[in-house]
C-alpha cells in the first residue's frame, strides 16, 4: 500500500504542474483567470491521478503509466518554450 500511496502523491504533483502549464500556454484568456484555472484544475488534475495510481494493481505499472503521460506532457512544455 505504500509503495502505490508514494508513487500516486509524487505523480500527482508532478503531473498536475505538467498538465496544467500547457493547459495554461494554450489559454487566451486573463492572466487572473488563468491563475484560478491553474488552482481549479491542478488540484483535480492531482486528485484524478491519485485515483488512477491507486486503481492499478502494483506500483510499477501505476508508475509506467503516469511515466507515459509526462514524456507527452515535457515534450509539449519543450515545444512552447523553444516557439
Amino acid at each position: 500500500m505504500w509503495p502505490k500511496s508514494v508513487t500516486a502523491l509524487l505523480w500527482g504533483l508532478v503531473l498536475s504542474i505538467s498538465l496544467t502549464l500547457n493547459i495554461n500556454k494554450l489559454s487566451p484568456l486573463a492572466r487572473d483567470v488563468d491563475l484560478l484555472l491553474g488552482v481549479l484544475l491542478g488540484f483535480s488534475l492531482w486528485a484524478g491521478t491519485m485515483v488512477y495510481c491507486y486503481s492499478r494493481d502494483t506500483a510499477r505499472q501505476a508508475n509506467i503509466a503516469c511515466l507515459k503521460v509526462f514524456l507527452v506532457s515535457v515534450s509539449l512544455n519543450a515545444y512552447f518554450v523553444l516557439i
